[in-house]
């Protein structure tokens, strides 16, 4: 290999990929923080980072305080709305349709297949 190709998309898309991730955690919190009609950051914290919980195992940290409830699944209008978030927000970075929807697709099916 001669230090381009797939290496350097997965570069160019980080920053993108970020930024769309914000922007879809602060829909999560915003929702969580309806369903549980609570204003506490901490507990709206923890139940976001349970929701990515499988990207953190083996940290302790992202594991929810003994007694917390476990992350709520999201409804299908809240994945719907999930998916429209995160694709607006790429196109609005530039990124193509197709990758766009790619990403949003990625973002939603991370949510989707917690283990």
């Amino acid at each position: 290999m001669l230090g381009f190709g797939a290496g350097d998309a997965v570069v160019a898309l980080t920053p993108v990929a970020l930024s769309v991730m914000g922007a879809v955690l602060t829909y999560l919190r915003h929702e969580v923080a309806e369903a549980t009609g609570k204003e506490v950051t901490q507990i709206i914290d923890e139940r976001v980072r349970a929701m990515f919980r499988r990207f953190h195992r083996g940290d302790q940290t992202a594991a929810p305080a003994s007694g917390a409830a476990p992350a709520p699944g999201l409804s299908r209008e809240q994945l719907a709305e999930v998916s429209r978030l995160a694709f607006e927000h790429a196109r609005t970075m530039h990124l193509s349709e197709v990758r766009a929807r790619l990403l949003a697709d990625a973002v939603v099916g991370s949510l989707v297949l917690q283990t």
